[in-house]
């Protein structure tokens, strides 16, 4: 059977849904057993193909979206599965009303939902409470809560010992990283008095790395920076890091589900906004406030009551058999 997944990703909407979608890939392949093929259609750059291609994917590159519908139909898939934040109402439309196609769509905000057979929402739009519900008369069945958030299986695996802070750093402001956090961490940590040991994770469309290599350059401070890029072990990183910088989304989970602690900047106002009423985040504006919490230990911790509760990750399978049932 076809399964046939939407998604794009770029340097300014980041990279977090092309990643969160080939993880799902590759869990439906290791639960099929040889009964699925997976073909990605999208609309990203050259750049952000070639990441899903490096790990044997097909995958069909579009200008628009009827270009999506021709593929489908060529295709004939028995699943189809979007994750786009801002998923077009009318695509979703037309192929729940053409194929005869179970569509999920993941981390959606529009009104294509209406049109789905199971919608998805892990780290948003549910104050971290994990719900199943039927929807839309009876046509949707809806999964939301951090349960149902799609992690590699290297986070299950790895876990962080650590019970005292030595000023281990870790920077994962993700693949892109659009409002620059990571340089502007570096240079608030750097000027301070403790000395630090930074970890910067970049990803391939990361736009600032001749500032960071910079940084490096002029630092005259005790403090030791390091640049990791493309790395496929994040979590070996989070195991050695006291504590975690990180955006609002995947990341804060996956850092948590190995027991290391955060702090959360966010990238832009729908951040802010989206996690305002449930968790203590930051605007790029507060980095000045970095010496003070790493002094105070300001984090987000995986023992605190909110994070137990969340089940991070645990939904997996639960929504493959739903999807492809």
């Amino acid at each position: 059977m076809n399964i046939c997944i939407i998604t794009d990703g770029n340097n300014t909407i980041g990279l977090g849904h092309v990643y969160q979608s080939k993880t799902f890939a590759h869990y439906i392949l290791n639960n099929g057993r040889g009964k699925y093929n997976v073909v990605f259609i999208t609309k990203s750059e050259e750049s952000v193909n070639d990441i899903l291609k490096s790990e044997g994917f097909s995958v069909l590159a579009c200008e628009n979206d009827n270009q999506i519908i021709e593929h489908l139909k060529e295709l004939l898939p028995g699943a189809v599965i979007i994750d786009k934040l801002d998923t077009s109402p009318e695509l979703a439309k037309t192929i729940s009303e053409s194929f005869n196609s179970r569509l999920a769509i993941f981390t959606c905000i529009t009104d294509a939902n209406q049109y789905a057979d199971v919608t998805v929402m892990g780290a948003m739009d549910s104050h971290f409470k994990n719900t199943k519900e039927i929807i839309n008369n009876g046509h949707t069945i809806s999964f939301h809560g951090p349960r149902y958030l799609i992690l590699r299986p290297e986070f299950f695996k790895a876990f962080n010992k650590k019970s005292s802070f030595t000023g281990k750093v870790l920077l994962l402001l993700g693949g892109a990283d659009p409002a620059n956090i990571t340089c502007s961490s570096v240079k608030t940590l750097i000027k301070s008095e403790e000395k630090y040991h930074i970890k910067a994770i970049i990803g391939r469309a990361f736009a600032n790395r001749e500032e960071l290599n910079q940084l490096i350059i002029n630092n005259r401070s005790d403090s030791l920076i390091e640049v990791v890029e493309n790395t496929t072990r994040v979590s070996d990183y989070m195991e050695w890091a006291d504590v975690a910088i990180v955006s609002p989304g995947i990341s804060f989970f996956e850092a948590l589900k190995t027991n290391t602690p955060v702090i959360v900047f966010n990238q832009n106002q729908f951040q802010h906004d989206a996690w305002a009423e449930d968790m203590t985040t930051y605007d790029k504006e507060d980095i000045s406030l970095l010496p003070t919490m790493m002094k105070n230990r300001d984090f987000v911790y995986p023992n605190d009551p909110r994070v137990v509760s969340m089940d991070i990750g645990n939904g997996v399978n639960e929504l493959i058999d739903i999807i492809l049932q």
